[in-house]
């Protein structure tokens, strides 16, 4: 695991210590507690989390914020 480490000094620009762009995980389910707890385990890892309940929604995020990856889940049923 590799570590990070920043220093700063009272005239650093807050932009400068921040991460220029974090991955971006579109998770789609219906299912609430699925949806938290995916969102919270991305999270945890530093990326940037999008839940959606259904496809229709996900492909409306698709084409606003392209995500470097798709969570699906296959069970959901159509409505």
């Amino acid at each position: 695991m590799a570590t990070t480490t920043l220093a700063a000094t009272l005239n650093t620009q807050i932009s400068e210590l921040l991460p220029v762009s974090r991955e971006r995980i579109l998770v789609i389910a219906g299912k609430a507690a699925l949806q938290k707890i995916l969102k919270r385990l991305f999270a945890s890892e530093g990326y940037e989390v999008d839940v959606v309940p259904d496809g229709e929604a996900g492909l409306a995020l698709l084409s606003q914020r392209p995500p470097s990856a798709v969570i699906v889940d296959l069970q959901h049923p159509a409505s």
